[in-house]
């Protein structure tokens, strides 16, 4: 909500943070937790080709609309958990307080770079690798230790905030890029347009 506020209006935004609350129960499994790195890839991956091929009518048909604005729910949740359930806070924590010493400002760590999770080395340190999960920091209680001026809650928080808007302006880019003339009316559509409710068995 905190991410989008600015960029879709009320209701639809609503309806995508109910999606995303609703995408955690039904994945049996936390989201990038120890051991998942790359189902939880995949599954970023899928949401997004679900987002742009629905997409196509979001414009012309409420329930495309609808069934594009699940998904992008479904997105913005698994992206979010990266950060919360995978111990990427805390090994690029390690690397700035190498690089800049104890006094780092916490919220100088920079978002994840997708394109390398596939990477065994990508932001290994010492014997810690990406895939060994982490502590859960999904609620300022689990997230309560201190990490620099901040707190892991709030760090991780910080970073889904900023990674749902680049989630969500890189979804209008490949819409744009898809569907070049009719990309401006969907999404219009998809911002501002009212999404027509269909049943849970009719989205893929």
């Amino acid at each position: 909500r905190e991410a989008l506020s600015n960029k879709i209006c009320a209701k639809n935004l609503e309806f995508i943070s109910q999606s995303a609350d609703r995408t955690a129960p039904e994945a049996k499994s936390d989201f990038f937790g120890k051991g998942n790195l790359k189902s939880g890839l995949g599954y970023v991956e899928r949401e997004q080709k679900i987002i742009l091929n629905y997409a196509q009518d979001a414009d012309l048909s409420a329930k495309s609309r609808y069934r594009t604005l699940f998904h992008v729910g479904r997105l913005m949740r698994v992206a979010q958990d990266f950060y919360s359930q995978s111990n990427y806070v805390e090994l690029q924590a390690e690397r700035l307080k190498e690089k800049l010493g104890p006094a780092f400002d916490p919220y100088q760590i920079e978002l994840v770079d997708w394109s390398k999770l596939n990477y065994s080395e990508y932001l290994k340190r010492g014997n810690k690798s990406l895939n060994d999960g982490g502590r859960p920091k999904e609620n300022a209680e689990e997230g309560k230790d201190r990490l620099g001026s901040a707190t892991y809650y709030k760090v991780a928080k910080d970073l889904a905030t900023r990674e749902s808007v680049r989630q969500w302006d890189l979804l209008m880019a490949l819409i744009r890029q898809k569907y070049p003339k009719r990309s401006a009316s969907i999404i219009t559509a998809l911002k501002e347009v009212k999404a027509e409710p269909v049943k849970d068995d009719e989205i893929d």
